[in-house]
């Protein structure tokens, strides 16, 4: 199986995990809470139904997720920055959506690469998911 994020770029606010069966067939979709009508409509009618086919969906960033592995551990790993308070930050982390997790764990590599490149100093990873920092542009 193969699970991806699907950012739109006019709705970054609204990701959708798609995944993939070993055949590249679609099995699974799941979008935001806060999802729009209008563009649960525009995803239905334009959803890649194969994997071969995802790489045509032009209109949004795609972000291939670890297997679906959101837990604290990956996410606490993959960030780095092991500072705060932890169990404030594992709260936090489970108060999420498993769709925002999946979002999040696939924007730290490109925050991180912004934050060495720019100088600028990463934020605690409490204040991270408190600001939602993944529906952001770095």
């Amino acid at each position: 199986m193969r699970k991806f994020i699907i950012i739109p770029k006019d709705r970054q606010d609204q990701p959708i995990s798609v995944t993939y069966n070993h055949e590249g067939q679609l099995t699974h979709v799941e979008l935001a809470e806060e999802c729009q009508e209008d563009t649960v409509r525009a995803f239905a009618q334009m959803l890649p139904f194969h994997l071969d086919d995802l790489r045509s969906f032009k209109r949004s960033e795609i972000k291939e997720t670890l297997a679906g592995d959101t837990s604290f551990e990956t996410f606490w790993d993959l960030y780095g920055l092991k500072i705060g308070k932890i169990a404030r930050v594992k709260k936090k982390w489970a108060e999420l959506q498993e769709i925002d997790r999946l979002a999040c764990l696939a924007s730290i590599r490109k925050w991180k690469r912004y934050w060495d490149d720019s100088g600028i100093r990463q934020p605690y990873p409490e204040t991270f998911i408190n600001q939602r920092r993944w529906e952001q542009i770095p």
